[in-house]
């Protein structure tokens, strides 16, 4: 049964990232953090895992079991974008459908959303970033 997602660092191959997953039994792992994308191109945000710690406690990934086929998005935004309630209400949308976000490095926002999610948060992002806080 799965559990409540935890915060993990996970080792790919040549690189690691401190990424949400949730432990599903066993060794494996899905993946929950949509910036998976930023540290490799091998996986993404849905995807289940295998893993096994290694001495530092770490997660060492070691092959892709099932694919969560998320559609990962990338947005570089200005400064104080993550204050702007029009902001809120998109990434709010993003939870709705199963989607997952994170802002990183002060002005990126990675969003990954399900395969059967059509919505495309492209234009909204835009104009909450030109309309009013």
């Amino acid at each position: 049964m799965p559990t409540e997602p935890t915060t993990e660092n996970l080792v790919f191959d040549g690189c690691s990232g401190t990424i949400d997953v949730e432990w599903l039994d066993g060794n494996r792992y899905r993946i929950l953090g949509p910036e998976v994308a930023i540290f490799t191109e091998d996986y993404s945000c849905g995807d289940i895992v295998e893993a096994d710690r290694n001495g530092d406690n770490a997660l060492v990934v070691k092959r892709c079991l099932e694919r969560g086929n998320y559609r990962t998005l990338e947005y570089v935004l200005a400064p104080g974008w993550h204050e702007k309630q029009t902001i809120k209400q998109v990434l709010d949308e993003v939870q709705r459908l199963g989607g997952r976000w994170v802002g990183i490095f002060g002005g990126v926002l990675v969003v990954a959303l399900p395969p059967d999610a059509d919505y495309d948060p492209t234009q909204d992002i835009n104009d909450a970033m030109t309309g009013p806080v």
